[in-house]
């Protein structure tokens, strides 16, 4: 099925459900890694331990097990505007599910773009996986343009593209900027063995503001097997959180499309966001995908 013959309902394609990526969620086990990473080679802050209204009831959200001990941190750029924050959950000690590695073959979140300077061009996180400074990627000498600067990008390697394209487009009213298919090389993807056939597809929120989603689907359907799709908190892979202007609307929309609620609509204070009313939903591929609105 083509994204022409998606058939996006006229009433779903005007409303603005949903605002630009700002909110990003981390696990790890180890802080002084994470702070070493995001300051020292991202050029970012790290602030934290943050203030957490209620431990136990914040462990039981994100599915931490007893006897294992967490903090709340933020990291995030110098200046308020400038990209996407990181919720780190930073646990006692390892669990089995921790990831160990990053593959561009992998579903789930493959890599992070960003404006930054010159001396980064791909490194691997301590959360195993991808940055790429998406301005020394261009070619040499070349004039870089204003939305290569401003707009950063999340990559996502999927197994079933349509019905992730519908997930985004039909419950969070992102718009599809763009379908391409074409020939990627191993310096373009992290992981790559030889060349490969992707088809990309990108999404913003309908805002047009913010960071771009990116869905990489192989054309040879070679993947890497996963025993389990991403999940936190334990393997590293990120949960993107968007505020929404309508969670019932959005409620209302999984429950149409019969997607699964990871967490259903429910109060809760976060140390970065305040007081909210939160919904988490699973993509088709097994990904958090958590929505927020002010309470």
């Amino acid at each position: 099925m083509s994204v022409e013959l998606l058939n996006v309902p006229s009433t779903l394609t005007k409303k603005i459900l949903t605002g630009p990526l700002r909110l990003v969620t981390l696990c790890s086990d180890d802080i002084d890694e994470i702070r070493s990473f995001y300051v020292d080679q991202m050029g970012l802050t790290v602030e934290g331990p943050l203030e957490i209204e209620d431990p136990e009831k914040l462990k039981t959200y994100y599915g931490i097990t007893e006897g294992i001990e967490m903090s709340v941190y933020q990291v995030g750029p110098k200046y308020a505007d400038d990209g996407i924050f990181f919720r780190i959950i930073n646990i006692s000690q390892s669990t089995p599910k921790i990831k160990a590695s990053a593959s561009a073959r992998e579903v789930g979140l493959l890599l992070m773009e960003r404006q930054s300077g010159p001396e980064l061009q791909v490194a691997q996180s301590p959360s195993h996986y991808y940055w790429r400074n998406i301005v020394t990627t261009l070619p040499k000498g070349s004039e870089i343009p204003d939305e290569v600067v401003a707009i950063p990008t999340v990559t996502f390697v999927t197994d079933q593209i349509e019905e992730d394209i519908i997930f985004y487009t039909h419950i969070f009213g992102m718009n599809l900027l763009s379908d391409e298919t074409r020939e990627v090389a191993k310096a373009e993807l992290p992981g790559l063995e030889r060349h490969a056939t992707i088809r990309s597809i990108r999404l913003q929120s309908k805002t047009g503001e913010g960071c771009y989603m990116r869905l990489i689907a192989f054309e040879d359907e070679e993947y890497a097997e996963l025993q389990a799709a991403p999940r936190l908190p334990n393997q590293g892979i990120p949960m993107c959180s968007y505020e929404t202007t309508d969670i019932g609307e959005i409620l209302a929309r999984a429950h149409a499309k019969q997607i699964k609620i990871y967490r259903t609509p429910r109060k809760h204070h976060d140390p970065i966001l305040g007081e909210v009313i939160t919904m988490s939903l699973l993509s088709p591929t097994g990904s958090i995908i958590e929505v927020y609105s002010r309470a």
